[in-house]
């Protein structure tokens, strides 16, 4: 998404997919307390960040965080145009809802997991901080 506003003034999402944004570091610091708490409750746990979007509201997100933060140039202007699945040319078939149901490796591992706008602020200053 920063490389597409960057290089377009018109990007088009899909609005009629639902899904819980993952950022990749709360993924693995969950990963590593499973791997460090040595327990005998092992099995299949389902992760994301707390909350649900939609790609076209995500996208919107990442483009208001990116103009606050100075990844992009305020002055710099993107159209984000919402269109359906049927819109949008690709090959692979996508779920319009994918969230996760994730009370087991709450509960289990007494987690408490971040929202993913909250995550997507931590992912977006490193970024910026990687880039200068």
């Amino acid at each position: 998404m920063l490389k597409l506003f960057k290089e377009k003034e018109e990007i088009r999402v899909v609005s009629d997919q639902w899904g819980s944004p993952t950022y990749t570091l709360d993924l693995a610091e969950v990963i590593l307390k499973i791997i460090n708490c040595d327990s005998a409750k092992f099995g299949i746990y389902h992760f994301t960040n707390e909350g649900v979007t939609n790609w076209y509201e995500f996208a919107r997100e990442i483009y208001r965080k990116s103009k606050k933060i100075g990844i992009i140039d305020s002055n710099k202007k993107v159209e984000i145009r919402d269109i359906k699945t049927k819109e949008y040319p690709t090959l692979a078939q996508r779920p319009q809802w994918s969230v996760l149901n994730k009370e087991k490796i709450k509960k289990e591992l007494n987690l408490e997991i971040r929202s993913w706008e909250d995550a997507l602020t931590d992912f977006l200053s490193f970024w910026s901080l990687r880039r200068k």
